[in-house]
Parts: structure tokens; sequence; C-alpha cells
């Protein structure tokens, strides 16, 4: 039994604490911009991990500010992500090490632009995060899943989860949502998964949850 710690901050951004390891994954502008950010708040994370380079999901501006705040921290990505990183003299690693591991996740097709090279995490063994796919074939206790985007819909994201069976799933790429629809369409998300036992954990912007997983 492993105990989780789990604090969405906005959009795709999230911190998983597990046991001595904790890692931030996909630090993108969405929170980098809210007043509600504190870095001082928020623990050094061991790992900085980050699945493309959309800047949904990645901020240089919020990368450096985590460099400067924590110089230990080990930053995870994809060779592409890694370049760019690289020309703003920032070092990462392309290279899953422990308690990280990279899955093959490509990125949903988009109404405009190239599809950038996306890479899935999972953090512990337990905890997954696609970034911007829907093309994965199994899932870990838990999974951030995005419910609603521009590449992708609510009755993939719930037929995904249905077909790859996570314990909980934790709702991501929802910031563009206002509170009633995001609280509507969370209704919704909630009693189709229930129906296969599967259950939404409802986590407001920088809110945190903790569960206890096989």
């Amino acid at each position: 039994m492993a105990q989780i710690t789990i604090q969405k901050l906005a959009d795709s951004c999230v911190r998983v604490d597990i046991g001595d390891h904790s890692a931030l994954i996909d630090p993108g502008f969405y929170t980098w911009e809210q007043d509600a950010l504190d870095l001082t708040a928020i623990p050094a994370p061991d790992r900085l991990l980050i699945t493309h380079n959309h800047p949904d999901h990645l901020s240089i501006e919020f990368v450096e500010a985590l460099v400067a705040a924590y110089p230990s921290m080990v930053i995870e990505t994809n060779k592409e992500v890694a370049d760019q990183l690289a020309d703003a003299g920032i070092g990462a690693i392309t290279e899953s090490a422990d308690w990280t591991a990279q899955f093959t996740a490509p990125h949903e097709p988009i109404p405009i632009g190239p599809q950038p090279h996306n890479v899935g995490f999972v953090v512990g063994g337990v905890f997954a995060h696609p970034g911007d796919s829907y093309s994965f074939d199994a899932a870990p206790p838990v999974l951030a899943l995005p419910l609603l985007a521009p590449w992708g819909s609510t009755t993939e994201a719930v037929a995904l989860a249905k077909r790859v069976k996570p314990r909980y799933v934790v709702p991501i790429h929802d910031w563009y949502l206002e509170e009633r629809g995001k609280r509507w369409l969370y209704g919704m998300a909630e009693r189709a998964l229930g129906e296969e036992g599967i259950t939404l954990l409802r986590l407001d912007d920088f809110e945190t949850v903790t569960v206890d997983v096989d």
C-alpha cells in the first residue's frame, strides 16, 4: 500500500508526493500567471517533469524561477523540450531513473500548428500524467486525465479511462472552463466513471488530496 499526495496547481500542472519522492509536472503559463501561486509555499520537488513544449505545459519563466528556487531539482523531459531548455541555459535529462518512467503518448492532432513530441510520465509506479494524449493503453492506479481540450473531448476521455481502468482520475487541462461549466463537466464524468468503479478526485486549483493505492 502506498500513500500519494496530489496537489493540482492550475490546468495541467500537478505536484505529486509519494514516500520520499516528489515531482512537479508540466509547469505551464496558466499556473505561472496565477496570483495564488507562491513558490515559497511549494516544498522543493526532487524532479520537474515536462511532457511537451506547448506553453500551457512549459513556461520558460516558470522553469527559470523553479531552477533558481530549487537548484538541486532534476528536470526530465523529451529531447525536443530539452533542446529548447538548453537554448535558455537550462539543463535537462531525457532518461528516466529509479522512481520515474516515461511512456509512449503521442500528442493528439490539433487544429493549428505542428504536433509536438509528447511523452507521458509515471511517478512512483502509481501516478500517470499523459500530457496531451489519449493514445496509450495502460494506466497505474491514479491517472491525470484531460477531460476537455481543443484536441479531445470528454467522451474520448471517459472512454479512455474505462479502457485503462485506473482507480482514481484527477481531471486536468480545464483552465479555460468557467466554474459552473467545470462543476457540470466534473459531475458528468464522475457519474460515468463511477459506473466502472473509478473515482474522480475533484480538485480546485491549488487544492491537495491524499489517497492510498495498492
